[in-house]
């Protein structure tokens, strides 16, 4: 194989790799757009659920200032990873009467610097009277490693199949475009007849097949001006 088939193949290869991979590379663009806006609906639903849940949960302990009881429902709440923190907030000046956060290793990290989802749920008694605000925050952080974890097994079965279909490609070619005009170019620097009809007749329709009947006449010209010139 000479150096410039050697350099074009390697061109061919490189630009096929980056069609595919471009290609690639957009779908999984696109399936980070939605797998985020997918988890945000789902996350979405834990905090509300929870909120409306906890609602419930604390009313009675809430009224009657049950402290340990009302701490003992929020801690179980928290036990679910999606959520960085849980309050309870006054309903008349918004102070915070409850709060549990989650431990993230830096101090003064504010809610709100972490929260992807905030949602909040109003705490009423039988009565209708409303005592508190419940409000469930969801971890930013672990949303990023969630949509991270999706992320990188995509890209992997993404990077697996654009191998694949490269190499599919390059089997393609070699099969029913290099291979025969390899042959084809035997066949004319040999002049044989033989080889290059056999190569005709498996490849009759096409652009390859009408090279191949211009390389078939083209050979019978020279055959003929050399018979000629012979004489």
């Amino acid at each position: 194989m000479s150096k410039g088939t050697v350099k074009m193949s390697m061109r061919m290869v490189l630009s096929v790799s980056l069609i595919v991979f471009g290609v690639l590379a957009g779908y999984l663009a696109l399936h980070y757009v939605d797998a985020r806006a997918e988890l945000i609906k789902s996350l979405t639903g834990v905090a509300e659920s929870t909120a409306s849940r906890l609602s419930k949960q604390i009313a009675a302990p809430l009224w009657s200032i049950n402290e340990q009881q009302v701490n003992a429902t929020i801690n179980s709440e928290m036990s679910q990873s999606e959520l960085s923190a849980i309050e309870v907030i006054d309903p008349v000046d918004s102070r915070v009467l409850f709060q549990k956060v989650r431990e993230s290793g830096r101090s003064g990290f504010l809610l709100s610097e972490r929260d992807a989802v905030v949602m909040s749920k109003e705490v009423l008694t039988d009565a209708g009277e409303h005592i508190g605000t419940a409000v469930v925050h969801i971890s930013l952080p672990f949303m990023k490693a969630r949509l991270t974890d999706e992320m990188s097994k995509r890209a992997i079965e993404l990077a697996i199949l654009g191998i694949i279909l490269i190499f599919a490609y390059l089997l393609i070619l070699q099969l029913f475009m290099v291979m025969p005009l390899r042959h084809a170019a035997q066949a004319v620097r040999s002049t044989s007849v033989n080889e290059l009809n056999d190569l005709i007749q498996s490849n009759r329709n096409g652009e390859l097949g009408g090279l191949l009947y211009a390389l078939d006449d083209l050979q019978k010209r020279l055959r003929m001006a050399h018979n000629q010139s012979g004489h």
